[in-house]
């Protein structure tokens, strides 16, 4: 059985998905999981972001440039640590957060149109299950946590 073969495709037609639907707010397919963690947890640095998204400090050094030239994002530089910078949400991100969760919720009732609601809820519990199972073990091999 190969779970991660299907996650693999959801996600690469998710992006698909995203890109096209994303494209008049502005943003790539990948850019709205800052926007929708920022807008949540304002001020939050660097390093926690890549660790919470579980994703490459380059990437999100460079994804957090262009959405600071785009104007979602801006970074300051923490006062009591300077090698530290704190990210946070501009209007333009909090006023696009509710088309992020609009489109994506489209998404999610297409995939699921029909499935059950006892099927959506076990699929949920599982993939909750699996995902942090998965947080868990990488955190261990690669981050010594």
């Amino acid at each position: 059985m190969r779970i991660t073969r299907w996650v693999s495709l959801i996600e690469r037609c998710g992006a698909e998905f995203r890109k096209a639907e994303f494209e008049d707010l502005g943003l790539c397919s990948c850019n709205h999981m800052y926007i929708f963690y920022l807008c949540h947890h304002p001020g939050t640095n660097q390093d926690e972001l890549s660790k919470m998204l579980h994703l490459n400090k380059s990437n999100v050094t460079r994804s957090l440039q262009k959405l600071e030239s785009d104007g979602f994002v801006t970074r300051e530089i923490d006062s009591s640590d300077k090698r530290m910078i704190r990210v946070y949400p501009t209007k333009k991100a909090t006023e696009v957060l509710p088309k992020i969760i609009e489109k994506l919720n489209c998404w999610n009732e297409m995939i699921l149109e029909d499935i059950s609601e006892e099927e959506k809820v076990l699929l949920n519990n599982l993939l909750e299950k699996i995902s942090r199972r998965a947080c868990q073990k990488t955190n261990q091999m690669y981050h010594n946590e």
